[in-house]
């Protein structure tokens, strides 16, 4: 898994809520089922998407 994915994961397990997945999911133009699969490393993240994340870490921390 992608350093900047695997941070966000790091930092969303720390959430109460699922509001972070669709938060993020809306803001990269994606599905919740599409993060999922990242974190399931069944697929991964484009470069631009990756970058969103870690700006949405930073945002959101």
């Amino acid at each position: 898994m992608d350093g900047r994915l695997k941070e966000w994961v790091d930092w969303h397990k720390g959430q109460i809520s699922s509001f972070h997945t669709k938060d993020l999911a809306a803001n990269l133009g994606v599905s919740t089922r599409t993060i999922q699969r990242w974190i399931k490393e069944q697929t991964k993240p484009k470069e631009d998407q990756l970058q969103r994340i870690t700006q949405y870490v930073k945002e959101n921390s």
